[in-house]
């Protein structure tokens, strides 16, 4: 599984932060931060992370 953010979408509304705090997360700077290829028992939280997003700024798939 990879997990893109689109950064010229993303407005950091921290919906996927909150859904899946294991995936992705706010750097010190403030910047979204994500696992790229995220282990299999996170896929399922990724998904979800995805699916929050107000703008789809995340897209999952296959590597």
């Amino acid at each position: 599984m990879r997990v893109r953010v689109d950064l010229e979408l993303c407005e950091r509304h921290g919906e996927c932060v909150a859904a899946a705090p294991d995936v992705f997360w706010f750097g010190d700077d403030g910047a979204l931060e994500w696992l790229e290829h995220p282990p299999e028992e996170l896929h399922g939280d990724a998904a979800y992370g995805s699916t929050v997003c107000p703008v789809m700024a995340i897209t999952v798939g296959a590597d």
